[in-house]
C-alpha cells in the first residue's frame, strides 16, 4: 500500500446556479483539510464544529456569480464542498495564520483549540482516533515545531528529544495540524462472525493471508515444499475462523469434494466466505482446472478473489484492472465472483498490520451486502405473498 493512498482523499467542488438548478462539480485528491478559524485570540475553538461546517453551503455575492452554461449569463451562485472519500488517516490543518488587512501582515491567531480524541462516525466520515498532534510555537516569520503522538502512551517529540507525557493533548494553544487515524477493524470488533474457507494453489500465498486476516503467525508461510498446506488446519481468533485447505492439486475430483466436505464440517456447517487465493501471475491450467472442479461448491456463497504478490504489478506496470483486462480465462474467473476482489502484498515476509485490517473490512462488506440482499429478497417474497392471499 503506497503512502499517498494512505493520506489521500477526494473531494468534489460543487457549483450550482441558483436559477435553473443546474450542478457542475470538479473533483480533486486531497492530502489534508484546511480548517478555518472564525473565533479571537482568547477564545475556544471547537475541530468538530470546524469539521462540520466544512462541507456548509455558501451562496456568493453579485460581485462573485459565476457564469451558468445553460442559462448563458451569470446567476445567482451556490458553492460547497463534498468529501467523497475519506483517508485512513486525515490530516487537519489549522489556519491559524490571518492576513491584517490595516497592518499588511500575516499575524496568528492563538486560540485556544478544543482537540477531540475521536470523531464519530457521521454520514459517509468513518470513526477516526486521533493519534499525533503537530504544534508551532513562535510567529509567522519564525517559530519551532514539535510533535505529540501516541504509541500505546503518548510521547512528544522535540528535535531529537523524546519523552512520555502525561494527559492528553485535548486542549492547546500551540495545536497546528491534527492527525487522525480511522478506526481498524480487527478480529474481536468485526460486526459479522466470520467463518472463512481459504482456497487456490498451492504456494499462492494461502496460508499468508490466512495469518493475515487473523493478525498472527498461525499457519506455516515460509517458502519451500515443507511448509506446502497438506492437511487442514483451522484457526479462530476472536469472532474470526479460518478454515485452510491442503494442497488439493495432489487430489482427484472426489478427493476435492471430500476435503471441501471436511471443511465445512469444521466450521460447524456455518461457512460463510469464500476466498480464492492466487498471485498475480499468468494461471495455470491446474490452477483453472482446480477453480472449475469446484464451482458449484463455491456459486452459493460470498465469495472474493485475494490476489497476493502485489508488488509484481509494479514490476508489470500495470494496474489490476489492467492485469485482469489482459487475461481472457482470468475475467472469466472475475466475472464469476461478481468483481470482487482485493490485492495484497505477501512477499518479503508476512507481515500482517498492513493489510489486517483492510480484508476484515473488505470481508465485512461482503456479508453486509449478503444481509441486504436476503433481506430485500424476503420482503419482495412476503409482499408477493401477501398480494397473492388478497388477489384469491
Amino acid at each position: 500500500m503506497h503512502l499517498i493512498q494512505v493520506f489521500s482523499g477526494k473531494m468534489s467542488n460543487i457549483v450550482k446556479c441558483g436559477k435553473c438548478g443546474n450542478e457542475t462539480s470538479d473533483t480533486n485528491t486531497f492530502i489534508s483539510l484546511l480548517l478555518s478559524i472564525d473565533v479571537g485570540n482568547y477564545e475556544t475553538y471547537d475541530v468538530k464544529t470546524g469539521l462540520n461546517s466544512f462541507e456548509k453551503h455558501a451562496t456568493l455575492e453579485e460581485d462573485d456569480w459565476m457564469y451558468c452554461d445553460s442559462c448563458a449569463c451569470k446567476t445567482e451562485t451556490e458553492t460547497w464542498t463534498q468529501i467523497e472519500d475519506y483517508p485512513t488517516i486525515l490530516t487537519l490543518q489549522l489556519k491559524r495564520f490571518n492576513f491584517n488587512w490595516e497592518w499588511m501582515t500575516y499575524e496568528k491567531n492563538n486560540c485556544t483549540v478544543d482537540i477531540p480524541l475521536k470523531l464519530p462516525e457521521e454520514g459517509n466520515r468513518p470513526s477516526y482516533d486521533l493519534y499525533a498532534v503537530v504544534d508551532h510555537k513562535g510567529g509567522y516569520n519564525s517559530g519551532h515545531y514539535t510533535a505529540t503522538i501516541k504509541n500505546g502512551k503518548w510521547y512528544c517529540f522535540d528535535d531529537s528529544n523524546v519523552r512520555q507525557v502525561s494527559g492528553k493533548p485535548t486542549m492547546s494553544e500551540l495545536s497546528y495540524m491534527l492527525m487522525y487515524r480511522k478506526q481498524v477493524f480487527n478480529q474481536d470488533n468485526v460486526p459479522h462472525v466470520m467463518h472463512i474457507l481459504l482456497f487456490g494453489p498451492p504456494r499462492g500465498g494461502k496460508s499468508t493471508t490466512g495469518n493475515i486476516i487473523l493478525g498472527g503467525n498461525y499457519f506455516p508461510c515460509e517458502s519451500g515444499s515443507a511448509t506446502v498446506t497438506k492437511e487442514l488446519m483451522v484457526k479462530t481468533v476472536g469472532k474470526v475462523t479460518v478454515v485452510d485447505t491442503p494442497n488439493l492439486f495432489s487430489l482427484d475430483k472426489s478427493g476435492w469434494n471430500r476435503e471441501i466436505d471436511k471443511c465445512v464440517k469444521l466450521c460447524d456447517n456455518d461457512l460463510n466466505v469464500i476466498l480464492w487465493v492466487i498471485p498475480i501471475s499468468d494461471s495455470s491450467n491446474e490452477q483453472q482446472g482446480l477453480f472449475h472442479s469446484s464451482q458449484i461448491r463455491l456459486s452459493s456463497l460470498p465469495k472474493m478473489i485475494i490476489f497476493t504478490n502485489g508488488q509484481e504489478l509494479q514490476n508489470l506496470g500495470e494496474s489490476i484492472e489492467q492485469f485482469i483486462e489482459r487475461r481472457e480465462k482470468l475475467r472469466k474467473v472475475v466475472r464469476f465472483f461478481q468483481y470482487r476482489y482485493a490485492v495484497i502484498e505477501n512477499t518479503g515476509g508476512c507481515s500482517y498490520l498492513r493489510y489486517t485490517s483492510y480484508l476484515l473490512e473488505k470481508i465485512s462488506e461482503l456479508l453486509t451486502l449478503r444481509e441486504t440482499t436476503a433481506s430485500k429478497s424476503h420482503k419482495m417474497k412476503a409482499k408477493a405473498s401477501k398480494n397473492k392471499r388478497v388477489k384469491k
